[in-house]
């Protein structure tokens, strides 16, 4: 009976050591506040998509040459513009100033130029040449200064007609808020006879 008695008791004491030996404790690596664990991956960052730029405004200066009886005229135009991008196309409005300039003795010659334009840039990346036409009003006006018993007066005419134009360029983006462009432009004007300019411009369109 004593001996049946000591081999259990050896038995359980050695069963307790054998399991208290394989009992060790384990550490998970865990994810603290200002570190991550080699084991969890890093988040990805992903850059943010740019919106793209739909609006612009900006300014262009040139010089003209205008076919107008009773002479050809050559002088500096400059202007200013606002417009939209959709896709590929734009649309604008734009305002051009022909500076003052002798028409004939005496006589000197301005002339505003306010169109509706439209445009179709080609998509080759930064580099975009481009076709566009427009349609509007030209503000003519004609001043004359004579002198007449010792006075000097000063005559003024001016008219409105409507105007066509058709233009062919290039631009080059910049930045994505910054276009540089260069262009050609044609004018038709419905004077009393028929006056055409033609513009070698350049511009800057600020893209927002």
């Amino acid at each position: 009976m004593k001996k049946l008695l000591f081999t259990t008791l050896f038995w359980l004491g050695g069963l307790t050591g054998a399991m208290a030996a394989d009992n060790r404790v384990y550490q998970y690596p865990v994810s603290t506040g200002n570190s991550i664990s080699e084991t969890q991956p890093a988040p990805v960052v992903q850059n943010k998509t740019q919106r793209p730029k739909r609006f612009y405004a900006g300014g262009r200066l040139g010089y003209g040459y205008t076919s107008i009886e009773p002479k050809d005229l050559s002088t500096a135009v400059g202007g200013a513009m606002v417009g939209v991008k959709v896709g590929d196309f734009r649309f604008e409005t734009d305002v051009t100033y022909m500076a003052k300039t002798e028409l004939t003795h005496n006589v000197n010659y301005e002339q505003f130029t306010f169109l509706l334009n439209a445009y179709y840039d080609l998509p080759l990346g930064k580099f975009k040449p481009f076709v566009g036409v427009g349609a509007g009003a030209a503000y003519s006006i004609a001043t004359q200064k004579y002198k007449r018993n010792g006075w000097t007066h000063e005559e003024r005419w001016d008219d409105t007609n409507w105007a066509v134009a058709a233009m062919g360029g290039a631009s080059y983006d910049i930045t994505p808020y910054l276009t540089a462009e260069a262009m050609f432009r044609y004018i038709y004007v419905d004077l009393h006879e028929d006056a055409y300019n033609l513009q070698a411009i350049g511009g800057v369109r600020y893209n927002f």
